[in-house]
């Protein structure tokens, strides 16, 4: 069975912020070693690349699912040549 799943903005960017306190716990990193999202400013070329990124995910385009995690991993892998 195959199945998409889509999060809503507010609980990926909860999942990120709990990923970066795992990995500073796991790797030892500092937080102060991170970089604020807010800090970050996006050149007008990176912005509509993004704006891009983001239209084509709530079209559907470019999005793969699998059946499971080998398909996933050799689709990974393939040579896009």
């Amino acid at each position: 069975m195959t199945q998409t799943i889509m999060l809503p903005k507010s609980v990926l960017d909860q999942l990120v912020t709990r990923l970066n306190r795992l990995e500073a716990i796991v790797f030892g990193k500092n937080k102060s070693q991170g970089t604020n999202p807010q800090d970050i400013i996006l050149s007008s070329k990176a912005k509509k690349r993004y704006e891009k990124i983001d239209r084509d995910i709530t079209q559907g385009k470019n999005i793969h699912t699998f059946d499971d995690g080998e398909s996933a991993l050799t689709f990974l892998l393939a040579d896009k040549r």
